[in-house]
């Protein structure tokens, strides 16, 4: 007797016993995890894979979405941010789909995540060994801009031979005096392969080299993922005489907090609150919560701290005749949300957003002999 096994049925029972649920099936995940074992064992190298169709366009965050996909779980702490921010259409967007397909919580403590999806920015708060991070690749390819045939592009990689792109970085040089590429910045990982760093900024390229986390680059369009593994050599092409350097703007610094080395983005509050530095207030918070130092002392850290290291002597303190902004903060779930603020600059108050109007009454009373002026919550 023979017994005819269609295709289907074959594939299925590679994918095992787990039932097929939500846009990502089991046999997915476990092809672009095969992927990832590859791309950890041979760092920088492009592994192929069959990328899926997903609810997201191709280029914006498919391969990335892929990735997280195949490694997250129910017990994963997720988060995910877009350009450096948590509150991104694009981020909350891919936040609520993998929660809601994992069923994993979410978070945007850096430090309170296991696995944490970016686009275009490395999280300015150091990860740990038990992380992971997934890094959305638009053009995975370094060599596409001095080669344009993908068979001559996969020889230069197999050969090593990247003498094209020192050229090009040399012409930029002798142009215009400096290298100006400005995200992407070609890296040679490991020694052996030059990768892109996806659109990363160059000021978070140094973030790779030897990081203590997983990187991990998902490219969906054109179905390559590939790697950074823990306590990776990641070196920027560079000549000895022209060293790699970062953006920077001489005398620059941060408005609110006075640090010039931190590259931050406000985002508005969960109750739509417009002003919400979140990243400092939250580390001042945290430590004085744990008891590892007063609560003034805490504050001191990330404002008349950072303004004494930048020599910003007019600034980071409340003191007659300082420039200083002022704000009025509430404290739930160890989260900070700023309800008032002074801006120094334009010497205007901003309203209140409260959660209740017994609230907002309630700081605007305490607050208004110190305004000088009518202050109004907005509900």
């Amino acid at each position: 007797m023979t017994t005819t096994l269609r295709p289907g049925t074959a594939l299925r029972g590679l994918a095992g016993d787990a039932e097929t649920t939500g846009i990502f099936d089991e046999l997915s995940r476990r092809e672009v995890r095969r992927a990832v074992l590859t791309a950890v064992a041979v760092p920088g190298y492009q592994v192929p894979f069959g990328s899926r169709e997903m609810p997201v366009a191709r280029g914006w965050g498919s391969g990335g979405l892929q990735v997280t996909l195949a490694l997250v779980g129910p017990e994963d702490r997720l988060k995910v941010i877009d350009q450096g921010e948590d509150a991104g259409v694009n981020a909350a967007n891919l936040r609520r789909l993998v929660c809601g397909q994992a069923g994993c919580d979410e978070v945007t403590d850096t430090r309170e995540a296991t696995l944490v999806q970016s686009r275009h920015r490395i999280p300015e708060t150091p990860m740990t060994e038990e992380q992971v991070l997934v890094l959305q690749v638009p053009v995975p390819e370094p060599l596409r801009g001095v080669v344009s045939d993908m068979r001559e592009q996969r020889r230069m990689h197999a050969e090593a031979d990247y003498a094209k792109m020192w050229v090009s970085l040399y012409e930029d040089i002798v142009r215009n005096g400096v290298v100006t590429r400005s995200a992407g910045y070609p890296c040679l990982v490991n020694g052996r392969y030059v990768i892109s760093p996806t659109p990363i900024p160059r000021f978070d390229v140094p973030k790779l080299d030897h990081s203590a986390h997983l990187t991990l680059f998902g490219a969906g369009r054109e179905k390559r993922i590939y790697a950074v593994p823990p306590h990776t050599l990641v070196e920027p092409l560079t000549f000895e005489d022209v060293p790699f350097e970062v953006e920077h703007t001489s005398g620059a610094a941060c408005r609110h907090c006075g640090s010039a080395g931190t590259y931050l983005v406000e985002e508005p509050a969960r109750d739509g609150t417009i002003y919400l530095p979140a990243a400092m207030l939250a580390a001042a918070m945290r430590l004085a919560a744990d008891g590892l130092v007063p609560l003034h002392r805490a504050v001191a850290l990330v404002t008349s701290g950072p303004a004494r290291v930048a020599g910003l002597t007019d600034r980071g303190r409340l003191v007659p005749g300082a420039r200083a902004d002022l704000v009025a903060v509430t404290v739930a779930g160890g989260w900070p949300t700023v309800r008032l603020s002074h801006c120094a600059l334009t010497r205007r108050w901003s309203g209140i957003v409260a959660a209740t109007p017994a609230l907002a009454d309630e700081i605007a009373e305490t607050l208004r002999a110190a305004a000088g002026e009518p202050v109004t919550p907005w509900r």
